[in-house]
């Protein structure tokens, strides 16, 4: 009991989603560690070592220690999909806490230490950063290094006009490329504990025959939204109303009546307001009241928010896109 116990905690360690931030210092911890403090190397040590613990204190024999591996594997992907929930909207969202006083154990590197950081840093982190920053400035891209005094005064000066911190997008840019790293890694560890099943299942040992046991192969026929259940149901009559879902029978409208049993179907997995899966079922109630072309008075808050929402993430991902597309252009030069 103890080797796993450790285990789990070296896993939480490393691939938890304990996030706290602190406001006196704009910077973020995550699982105990300060992101200006953290780079792809300390995610790297676990990478190598992971594959060794699993051979440590896992015994393929035991069906007890194989089902803990299992839930291990489903504690993953439940992190996962809150991880790639976050965007630089809703980060404080998804902070376990924020504390007000500068911390007694601050961090090596403040926020701004962008030339220590990169230092550490071989995947760029300072350019990146700093493409952030431009991006939110609608500013020529240039190199952090090469700003004066006075331009970085000026640029806080138009930060405050537009009700911004320039420390506070530094912080939230510092835990968005570590979120990077530990989604990267999180995905490598759920397919490597995936080929350990599949290759236990080849060695005829399979534990799913006991009803308490899991299926280790139901989870691929799965469709995961990172969305509440009301929100699953904005999306699909949003796009529905656009005309973008349709039938496959003539490419006919299909009507929300067959979506709702469509998405009821046994394959689809919403996340609740405690973060944990649940099976999509009856989503009559979440569709009803949702604005069809009747009284402008029945149009809800909640779901222009959800729009707006939308909008907000498709302009960031178009952002991501350009940014990133700019870079390789500068490179073929």
């Amino acid at each position: 009991m103890e080797k796993l116990i450790i285990f789990n905690n070296q896993v939480k360690a490393f691939l938890g989603v304990d996030i706290h931030y602190n406001a006196a210092i704009n910077n973020f911890k995550i699982n105990g560690y300060w992101v200006t403090d953290v780079n792809q190397f300390h995610f790297a040590q676990f990478r190598k070592s992971f594959k060794k613990l699993i051979d440590k204190n896992i015994n393929r024999d035991s069906q007890k220690e194989v089902i803990f591996l299992n839930k291990i594997q489903e504690d993953l992907k439940r992190n996962l999909l809150f991880l790639n929930t976050i965007n630089y909207n809703k980060i404080r969202e998804s902070c376990s806490s924020v504390d007000l006083k500068y911390p007694e154990e601050p961090p090596v590197h403040n926020i701004r230490d962008l030339e220590e950081t990169a230092l550490w840093d071989n995947e760029g982190r300072a350019d990146y950063i700093f493409q952030v920053l431009s991006e939110f400035l609608k500013m020529e891209s240039t190199n952090h290094i090469e700003l004066s005094d006075e331009t970085w005064e000026e640029i806080d000066a138009l930060y405050e006009e537009n009700n911004l911190h320039v420390d506070e997008i530094y912080g939230k840019a510092h835990l968005m490329i570590i979120i990077s790293y530990q989604i990267n890694l999180i995905k490598e560890v759920i397919d490597y504990i995936q080929s350990y099943f599949d290759t236990l299942e080849k060695m005829g040992i399979n534990y799913s025959n006991n009803e308490e046991d899991i299926d280790f192969s139901k989870h691929t026929q799965q469709l995961h939204f990172n969305m509440l259940k009301k929100e699953v149901a904005m999306f699909f009559h949003t796009f529905h109303q656009l005309g973008l879902i349709h039938g496959d029978f003539n490419k006919r409208k299909i009507s929300e009546t067959e979506m709702n049993k469509f998405l009821s179907s046994g394959f689809f997995y919403y996340v609740d307001v405690k973060r944990e899966l649940r099976p999509l079922k009856k989503l009559s109630k979440e569709f009803s009241g949702l604005y069809r072309g009747e009284a402008a008075s029945k149009i809800s808050e909640e779901e222009l928010s959800f729009i707006q929402y939308l909008i907000d993430i498709l302009q960031e991902r178009k952002n991501v896109l350009e940014i990133e597309k700019k870079d390789y252009l500068e490179r073929r030069k």
